[in-house]
């Protein structure tokens, strides 16, 4: 499938939107979410990323990128909910940073 955009969606844990947006790689201490998986600081995935926007025709400012509070991320569960949508918090912040992005 064609892939228009890649969109580097987290909760507070907030290191590679913040790097997306100033370009400095600087992680801070880890804090405890409601979208636990995601939280991580400093992700050791990341250089995979970067090697992946290296190998293709992408480059890294054309990522979009955005952090989601637990706040936000329980609103758009009960926005999904409306919906008829049941979401867990993780896919609640992947569907916050798309639709903020189609939607700016």
């Amino acid at each position: 499938l064609p892939v228009k955009r890649f969109i580097a969606a987290t909760n507070v844990n907030d290191t590679v939107p913040r790097f997306l947006h100033d370009g400095q790689w600087s992680p801070k201490a880890t804090q405890a979410t409601l979208s636990n998986a995601m939280d991580v600081s400093q992700p050791n995935n990341w250089p995979r990323v970067e090697e992946l926007f290296r190998r293709k025709i992408w480059q890294l400012k054309e990522l979009g990128y955005a952090a989601v509070d637990d706040e936000t991320t329980q609103q758009t569960m009960r926005e999904l909910k409306e919906l008829g949508y049941t979401s867990e918090p993780h896919a609640a912040v992947a569907y916050r940073a798309l639709r903020d992005q189609l939607n700016p």
